[in-house]
């Protein structure tokens, strides 16, 4: 890839990020009203917030970020604060991933398997 096409597919990708971050102050704008609205009071401190916002959320991607807006929606009273966006994006995240076993994993002998189950139940039946 040529650095040309490099800084255009970067560039994109800003444009998408910046378009999300959009959406994402029209639709706290929608649910919290003035609450939210009240939180930029000139336009240079606005776009201030949406580059930190933008910054602060982009290790997540598109599914992720719609889904914690959606979940604001439904649980938060009050407009989150970055941070707060910050985990919810975090626990959505955590929750749509898996732990995929490595395939050289080596498995437990089975008679030393079977010794502390005899153990264990030892254990449990004694009174």
């Amino acid at each position: 890839m040529s650095q040309k096409e490099t800084i255009l597919s970067t560039s994109t990708k800003i444009d998408h990020q910046s378009k999300l971050i959009d959406i994402l102050f029209s639709k706290f704008a929608a649910f919290y009203g003035h609450l939210w609205r009240s939180q930029f009071k000139s336009e240079g401190f606005l776009e201030f917030a949406k580059r930190e916002w933008q910054e602060g959320l982009s290790g997540f991607n598109e599914h992720i970020i719609n889904k914690a807006i959606m979940q604001c929606r439904e649980y938060y009273e009050l407009p989150p604060s970055l941070p707060q966006m910050i985990a919810c994006c975090r626990a959505i995240k955590k929750r749509n991933n898996f732990y995929v076993v490595e395939k050289d994993h080596v498995h437990a002998k089975q008679e030393i398997v079977l010794a502390q189950l005899t153990k264990c139940k030892e254990i449990l039946n004694q009174k």
